[in-house]
Formats: structure tokens, sequence, C-alpha cells
């Protein structure tokens, strides 16, 4: 389960900004730029393996309205892993498409949300064996499709909250090195879901 906290930078960057939306109505009009972010922790468990990992991650977002509702999306990411056998940093890049339906409750933007990615992460691994400490450096490219539901609840006329429940499935490849371990590990696919929390400005 992924739990998000607020992007405090991204109340900066709509303040500052000219042009910021001024009225409500405005806010998934064509041409509304929109800047967000999500941060927060997650538990992830890949096919057929027991071990849970958790993992804090900080993603900042960039997209623009094509049409009223309708807006692309690109999204930067950062994170770091563990669990009782690995430590892993990563980076990623990827689009996303999102469209927003008419408020509702006056302040209110229900979403569904379809985003891809690529990733890249090192990691480090110790552990036992036969009596002798084992080290394994790895790193691993990843392919992410994650589809997400939302709202987003207006908290002045151009900043707002966000919460967003999610489904993730990746596909990963990584070779290890420093061991006399198989080179190459192979695939593995995972399953991930959870709920993601942030901020949501927009300007134009």
């Amino acid at each position: 389960m992924r739990f998000g906290g607020c992007v405090a930078w991204v109340l900066c960057v709509a303040a500052l900004t000219p042009g910021a939306a001024t009225a409500q109505q405005e806010t998934i009009d064509k041409g509304s730029v929109l800047v967000g972010g999500t941060a927060g922790i997650s538990s992830h468990r890949e096919d057929g393996d027991d071990v849970s990992r958790v993992s804090i991650s900080f993603s900042p977002t960039v997209g623009v309205f094509l049409v009223r509702g309708l807006a692309v999306s690109g999204a930067l990411s950062f994170g770091y892993a563990s669990d009782r056998f690995t430590s892993l940093t990563s980076w990623g890049i990827g689009p996303g498409v999102t469209y927003y339906f008419a408020r509702i409750m006056g302040r209110a933007y229900p979403f569904v949300r379809m985003q891809a990615s690529f990733a890249r992460s090192s990691s480090h691994a110790s552990s036992a064996l036969r009596g002798t400490t084992v080290n394994v450096d790895a790193t691993t490219n990843a392919v992410e499709v994650r589809p997400g539901a939302g709202l987003v609840l207006m908290l002045i006329p151009h900043v707002g909250v966000q919460g967003e429940l999610y489904l993730s499935r990746s596909w990963t490849t990584f070779d290890t090195e420093g061991t006399n371990l198989t080179p190459s590990l192979g695939d593995v696919n995972a399953t991930a879901y959870g709920f993601s929390a942030g901020v949501a400005a927009f300007v134009f």
C-alpha cells in the first residue's frame, strides 16, 4: 500500500508563476499547464516471491491540456528501496495521459489516468552462503504500465490536492556482477497496487 505526501514546491510554483488560473472553471481548459508530484511509501511483492520490499519515492510531473479535460504529461521519478536482503536506488522517465471529468461538489475533479515509464536502477545485496558473505551488485532496466483513477480537490482556484488508486504492472531485466553467480538472472514480472497522494497546480 502506498501513502503519499504533499509536494510543497508545487505551491511555490503556483504562487510565483505569472498567469496562474483565477477561476476554477479554467483549470482544465485547453492550454492550461499542470504541475504536480507525488511522494510516498509503498509495499511491493514480486510474482512467486514472499519477500516484501518497502520503497520511498518522489515523482514530479508536468503536463499540458490539449483540449478541455485531456492532458498529456511527462514525469520523472527517483526512489530508494530496501528489504532484508537488498538496497536499491532508481530513476525513471515516462509519458502519461489523464482525463479530468466535469467538476463535482463545486471544487473536485474526478480523473482517470494511464502512465508508462522506463526506469533504471542499481542495487546491492549481501547474504550468507555456506558461512561466507556473498555480495551481489546488479543493474536493472524496467518498463512499467500503470492505470489509475482518483480525485483532485481544489483548495484554492488553481491549487488542489489529489489522491489516486492505481494498479502497476512491470517487466524487469537485470544482470549481476562481482560474484560467481550466473551473470544474467533473467526477467522478473511483478504486479503492485496502492494509493498515492500529492499536490497539483494548474497554471496558464
